[in-house]
């Protein structure tokens, strides 16, 4: 179960990621706003990896166990 979680997780994360990637270098505009945005969005999509793996790990073990009892 968690690591069914944890895939549909990263691949949510994964596709928005490339989805946001595509939008901004299809518009042509590649300003330094732009670019300090997209640097940004990696940054907290990494972050938000991270934090994904964590939080889906712990609501997964604690469901795990509520079931097990």
């Amino acid at each position: 179960m968690s690591c069914i979680l944890i895939i549909a997780s990263i691949a949510c994360s994964f596709i928005f990621h490339l989805w946001y990637r595509s939008f901004i270098f299809s518009s042509g505009i590649l300003v330094s706003p732009c670019i300090l945005y997209y640097r940004l969005h990696c940054i907290l999509f990494l972050s938000g990896l991270y934090f994904t793996f964590f939080l889906t790990g712990y609501v997964a073990g604690e469901l795990e166990a509520t079931w097990s009892i």
